[in-house]
């Protein structure tokens, strides 16, 4: 991302010419960037134009595609830059690093990496072996219904959930197999949120980071209260809500459920959850995504399934299976 003024250069490419960005809007209001090569300093088309900041990291962006992505942040006056420079808790942001006369030449700094002991070790009344049980499982049906994943998101969005979703499968079978017993539960899924948050591509990494993260640390509070601080992370990060026709529409109710019957758990409790969950995930086919890259879609979508509240779903259903089967026994 280059926080600038107006227009900012990337570099001279030693050849007496220079690689810069322009932006444009178009009609809806969105803003696009491309990259150009001129033998004239942008400097000199658009004297006003500054580069005052610089950050480069896997930002909700999908590994598996070629390329990179280039965002720019105009920037209003110098408060904006010092909120952009304030450390920040959450191991996905690199950081800014400033730029001067030879940009080629810096390097960022990753100050903000999360200390390990930032999550209180709690259980949350689940023990280590079922936790263990839970992640072995989830990596199952993730891995399963990968194909299902791919095919719905290249009907509305870019087509790589279920790469994602397989990448996720793999870090959730590494997690199960390397638990030490006894083990923190709390530790155990805010650990597992940063690696998550860094292995899979597109929004579903941050998204899913900050929703363990944020589970693990509120923990002491209780698996609701968790819940509900978890789903609020993730509205505030994916600018997401309630009929939004996103992964939003499936965690809202599952949390209204977990709130309403407390810690009590039997086995149609837990089947009611189940289809809950499921049938929410049914009913984003009735919506107009407003987030995301459906939103692009738009009206188009109806009729499909958002992709992210079916792989929300299948998470919380595949628990609500192992839970049925613990109180069972």
């Amino acid at each position: 991302m280059l926080a600038c003024k107006q227009l900012g250069r990337v570099n001279s490419n030693g050849r007496g010419c220079y690689n810069w960005v322009c932006t444009r809007r178009d009609r809806f209001g969105r803003i696009s960037c491309e990259v150009r090569i001129s033998k004239t300093p942008p400097e000199r088309l658009y004297p006003a134009m500054r580069t005052e900041r610089l950050v480069s990291g896997r930002l909700l962006t999908s590994m598996e595609m070629k390329g990179f992505s280039l965002t720019l942040l105009s920037i209003a006056d110098q408060e904006w830059l010092k909120l952009l420079d304030q450390p920040v808790s959450f191991s996905a942001w690199p950081g800014t690093f400033q730029v001067g006369s030879s940009p080629s030449m810096l390097q960022p700094s990753y100050q903000n990496e999360v200390k390990t002991g930032a999550c209180a070790p709690c259980s949350g009344g689940i023990d280590a072996t079922l936790l263990q049980g839970v992640l072995f499982s989830i990596a199952g049906v993730l891995r399963e219904n990968a194909s299902k994943y791919q095919e719905l998101d290249s009907l509305v969005g870019d087509g790589d959930l279920g790469e994602s979703m397989e990448r996720a499968s793999i870090v959730l079978l590494e997690f199960s197999k390397s638990m030490q017993t006894p083990a923190d539960p709390g530790t155990t899924l805010f650990l597992l949120g940063k690696r998550l948050a860094k292995e899979i591509g597109g929004s579903s990494g941050p998204l899913y980071g900050v929703l363990l993260v944020t589970l693990a640390q509120h923990l002491p509070q209780g698996w609701a209260q968790a819940a509900r601080a978890s789903l609020r992370a993730v509205m505030k990060l994916g600018n997401a809500d309630v009929g939004d026709c996103s992964m939003v529409d499936v965690l809202e109710p599952a949390v209204r459920f977990m709130e309403h019957h407390g810690g009590s758990l039997d086995d149609d409790i837990l089947t009611n959850f189940k289809n809950q969950v499921l049938k929410a995930a049914e009913e984003t086919a009735s919506m107009i995504p407003q987030v995301g890259r459906s939103a692009y879609v738009g009206e188009r979508a109806k009729g499909v399934r958002d992709p992210g509240a079916v792989v929300a779903a299948d998470w919380l259903a595949c628990i609500a299976e192992i839970l049925k089967r613990r109180v069972s026994t």
